[in-house]
């Protein structure tokens, strides 16, 4: 390796803000690997007035002087981000210069980037991704949930957003010094998305994007020529056909997107925004394309638009599950005493992480959730309140938050402003009042949205012996409760290892006294999904193994919980 000719030391600095972990964001760890490789030539460094040349004997690299090394140049065929350029990279990191050995990759500090993308202004924002890019991500916040945006500072700061969206890396305090993944032509609007979210995530007001506010009893004509063109749409893209769909008809949703959320019927519009990422996706040929998905989506659009359409016709209110909601996010709730009356691990192998459920005085339920695993790699299990620990942590405990804020839904927002105090353990006895009366829980409608969970406490009256459903692969343990005969049932798979090992040791002893789970109506008999058992006055959270047991073999779960269980 030449070190006679030396890259200047901002630049070199730049480099060295990008670690392996940066690295392999930018591209991946194989691409990262093959780079390494191609550090074994010669390589000569020439710094001219406007670039940085990288030439060995079968490649070269340019980095434009003006730019970020992310916008560097390679005459390879591959598109995007290639291994010549990562081999840059890592040789303005690592080769020595004038003023002393290489530097170690200087990685900034997590909390000062979030302290300054927390610190910008909307207007800021919005002048750097320009007008429409801006507009793109004022219009797709509305459709992210921020219980679903992982921001890990392990190293620097990732925010990962829900798929078909990617993930986006800090390297420093400005906006420029991000790097998207997977990278494409629309970066820019990618990164202001990702700001936004972690504006979400911290509980702040959200840039507003609606104009005067409009009764919706003067929409109906708006919203009839709104829905009449959604079928439309639908009817000529699936006779077009997918395969030859392109920007014009994604230009079609996005617009249709607009106008729906102008009517404020925010359901159709979320749903348009949808359509239109996926084809985005089918376009630039990425691992998150979806065609089956993509058809679900239209045929959603056609379904809402026609229920639309006929209720408007028939002079009726629109339901608020067939609208919408404008956008998520987190209200202040302020102080909140509660008792945590269970966890449960969800997803699988690429995105997996925990959930607990609270209730209050009231007997309203809240619920907080963790992403512990993204993409395969595992995260800090913290919640992020400060003064807790990991979700699991909180099961059978009373739970004091100070500053605390959620959503419409009551999920609990995980920002560090939130000041959480554990006391003492849950006692059976402050259970009774809020017993199961054998009330029938609503119907689940996927056409009237998301229904608020329909967590219920059980008090046991009488317990049959646990079976295995062979048809439907399943333990089922018949109970009464209020009376009434309820199937607590638990789907036989590797990730219910733990929680089907409980519950059969439960099963087989006295009846306990209280059982904590999701209830729906299942016929003439009630199902339960459990979450946790009482029993002798104590919680068992059946996500968290016993005091001196391991885990059952077959699961993968973060250090404490069941392996991620995605049957929720």
């Amino acid at each position: 390796m030449n070190g006679d000719a030396v890259a200047p030391e901002e630049v070199r600095a730049d480099a060295a803000r990008f670690d392996d972990d940066a690295l392999e964001h930018l591209a991946n760890r194989g691409l990262v690997r093959r780079a390494r490789k191609l550090l074994q030539d010669d390589i000569e460094v020439t710094v001219g007035a406007e670039s940085v040349d990288i030439v060995a004997a079968d490649w070269s690299v340019t980095f434009p002087a003006a730019e970020p090394l992310t916008q560097g140049r390679c005459a390879c065929a591959t598109a995007g981000i290639c291994q010549h350029l990562i081999a840059g990279i890592i040789h303005l990191r690592d080769s020595p210069s004038s003023a002393g050995p290489p530097a170690e990759p200087a990685a900034e500090p997590a909390t000062s980037i979030r302290a300054a993308l927390l610190a910008l202004t909307d207007q800021q924002l919005l002048s750097w991704a320009k007008k429409t890019d801006g507009a793109w991500a004022r219009d797709r916040i509305a459709s992210i949930d921020p219980t679903e945006v992982v921001v890990d500072e392990t190293a620097n700061l990732s925010v990962q957003l829900p798929t078909p969206y990617g993930a986006v890396r800090f390297l420093g305090p400005t906006l420029d010094d991000a790097i998207v993944k997977p990278s494409g032509r629309n970066d820019r609007r990618t990164v202001a998305l990702a700001v936004l979210a972690l504006w979400a995530v911290e509980g702040r007001e959200l840039i507003p994007h609606e104009g005067a506010a409009i009764k919706p009893t003067e929409l109906v004509a708006e919203r009839r020529r709104v829905v009449a063109r959604a079928q439309g749409v639908c009817s000529d893209l699936i006779a077009v056909g997918l395969l030859h769909l392109g920007d014009a008809d994604r230009e079609h949703l996005d617009s249709l997107a607009a106008s729906a959320r102008g009517v404020k019927l925010y359901r159709l519009a979320l749903l348009a925004e949808r359509a239109s990422d996926q084809l985005q996706a089918l376009a630039d040929q990425s691992p998150d394309a979806d065609t089956g998905r993509l058809l679900e989506q239209l045929a959603e659009i056609n379904v809402v638009a026609g229920v639309v359409q006929s209720l408007l016709g028939e002079d009726r209110a629109l339901p608020e599950g067939v609208v919408g909601s404008a956008r998520a996010r987190f209200d202040s709730i302020g102080h909140l005493q509660a008792m945590c009356l269970g966890s449960y691990a969800w997803g699988d192998n690429r995105f997996a992480g925990s959930t607990a459920v609270l209730i209050d005085g009231d007997g309203r339920t809240f619920t907080v959730s963790k992403p512990i695993i993204v993409a395969g790699r595992q995260l800090p299990e913290t919640i992020g309140w400060t003064g807790a620990a990991g979700v699991h942590s909180l099961a059978g405990r009373q739970v004091t938050l100070a500053g605390a804020k959620a959503s419409t839904e009551r999920r609990l927002s995980t920002s560090a402003e939130t000041q959480a105090s554990l006391g003492l353990p849950v006692q059976a006895s402050q259970l009774v009042d809020l017993a199961w009366t054998g009330a029938r829980p609503a119907t689940p409608s996927r056409l009237l949205g998301r229904l608020q969970q329909e967590w219920r406490v059980l008090a046991l009256e009488g317990a049959e012996a646990a079976r295995f459903d062979e048809i439907e692969q399943r333990l089922i343990w018949p109970v009464t409760a209020a009376a009434q005969p309820v199937d607590i049932v638990l789907p036989y798979r590797a990730a219910n290892a733990m929680a089907i090992s409980q519950l059969e040791r439960l099963a087989a002893g006295p009846t306990p006294e209280f059982v904590v789970g999701r209830l729906r109506a299942a016929g003439s008999r009630f199902e339960l999904w459990p979450i946790s058992v009482f029993v002798d006055g104590s919680l068992v959270n059946l996500a968290t193994a016993p005091a001196g047991t391991s885990v059952p073999a077959g699961t993968s779960a973060p250090a404490g919980t069941v392996a991620p269980a995605g049957t929720v």
